[in-house]
């Protein structure tokens, strides 16, 4: 194989190599900010279900006083 398609060839992998790495990191970004927006928006899954929607009351068979 010729030495200069060897380098070429090395150097194309590098360029692959980065730009693959660069659209990772950029999609890991997206996906955590969409999160963040999702549960800033209350969204989340399990979100509604961590507020009471009615008051605390005493259990039904609580002694009374």
């Amino acid at each position: 194989m010729d030495p200069r398609q060897t380098k070429s060839d090395d150097r194309d992998s590098k360029r692959v190599l980065g730009w693959g790495v660069m659209a990772v990191i950029v999609l890991v970004l997206l996906a955590l900010l969409g999160l963040y927006w999702i549960s800033a928006k209350g969204r989340a899954p399990g979100v509604e279900g961590a507020t009471p929607q009615t008051p605390h009351s005493a259990p039904a068979n609580a002694p009374a006083k």
